[in-house]
């Protein structure tokens, strides 16, 4: 059985192969070279990946078209099946023989923290929008509730994380990363201002409003990592949201305006990976160098980041092509698939596709 085929967004799915490719140079850095001390790579790319992950997600998230208890129950049943069932499949055999309830009463599950967190804005979402229907807020007022409702989220997961770090609960809902789903709610409003459901600025507008946010954004990240960061002019949970709000505003409109960035080549490749972006990221885990502390060292006493953005570079595209070899290879039994990467049964889907437009 073959999968269903989707629609797919050329600039999306580069965007999200971007944001791949950054997560698993971070991770190469990091567990490999164990390097990370005052490297401006390592701090751009951790400094933006997850969050244009998450905003991609919000950008490619839709409420079930039929609003009632039986159709949101089996919504965010098959997201809770495709987003953690293989997670916590991966998460054992990656941990095993040490795999144990101290990896699930952990903030960061093991690594595989990402699509338990994106559940669960999924499903806060849901419960968010469910309680501003109730209060009947539809278009721009229903927009703001949910802004103003993640903003809030925002300061409560970066307080309460800091204030109650170690504690149980905290780390079981992986309380510290509810900060980004601030992103998630914005990437869902970036696609209805793109849709026209908001006034477009002019061309020549955004032109300008483009290069004045990238002056910005450089110079602030440039000022983070300069001072360490020591010396902000705003408080740290306003300047670092005000830093990656804008840098994916950048990366947006780059993809967006620009098609070169993702149906070029690298483009292509970009949305390839994109695609199959739970394969590299449920895989890569398994193959990352963890005996590179030498090259890390060398970098540290010998600072040459081009060439360590090259050596990295070359670890990185090895290691997604074999992880995108796994995950070819699992894909070609539909149990495995459905099992290990959240892939749906074409019948199934089929199924639900049309149970969907009857009750529509």
């Amino acid at each position: 059985m073959q999968a269903v085929p989707t629609k797919r967004i050329p600039y999306i799915d580069a965007m999200r192969g971007l944001a791949m490719l950054m997560v698993v140079m971070g991770h190469v850095m990091l567990m490999g070279f164990q390097h990370s001390e005052h490297n401006f790579l390592f701090f751009l790319f951790s400094s933006i990946e997850v969050q244009l992950f998450f905003f991609v997600s919000g950008m490619c998230f839709r409420l079930p078209h039929a609003w009632h208890f039986k159709s949101i129950v089996q919504f965010l049943g098959s997201k809770a099946f495709i987003l953690c069932v293989p997670a916590s499949l991966f998460l054992g055999a990656y941990k095993y023989p040490n795999w144990g309830m101290h990896f699930i009463a952990d903030s960061f599950k093991g690594g595989y923290w990402f699509t338990y967190s994106l559940f669960a804005f999924m499903l806060l979402y849901v419960c968010l929008h469910a309680v501003a229907t109730q209060c009947r807020l539809r278009g721009w007022r229903s927009d703001a509730f949910h802004v103003l409702a993640a903003l809030a989220v925002y300061v409560v997961s970066a307080s309460g994380s800091r204030h109650y770090e170690g504690l149980m609960w905290t780390e079981l809902i992986g309380l510290q990363q509810f900060m980004h789903y601030v992103y998630f709610v914005l990437g869902m409003l970036a696609v209805k201002y793109m849709r026209g459901e908001y006034p477009r600025l002019s061309a020549k507008t955004e032109k300008w409003l483009l290069g004045g946010v990238i002056m910005v954004v450089l110079a602030m990240y440039v000022h983070t990592w300069a001072y360490d960061g020591e010396g902000y002019l705003l408080i740290p949970i306003l300047w670092f949201l005000t830093l990656r709000i804008f840098s994916v505003a950048v990366i947006l409109a780059a993809f967006h305006r620009y098609t070169s960035w993702s149906e070029g080549r690298l483009g292509q490749v970009l949305q390839y990976v994109g695609r199959y972006t739970l394969d590299v990221y449920f895989i890569h885990y398994f193959l990352l160098p963890r005996q590179l502390t030498f090259v890390g060292d060398f970098f540290k006493a010998h600072p040459a980041p081009i060439v360590e953005c090259c050596v990295t570079l070359l670890l990185t595209a090895a290691i997604v092509v074999v992880s995108l070899l796994v995950g070819k290879i699992i894909r070609l039994s539909p149990v495995t698939a459905h099992w290990l990467l959240g892939a749906k049964y074409a019948k199934r889907e089929e199924a639900r596709q049309a149970a969907s437009a009857t009750l529509q």
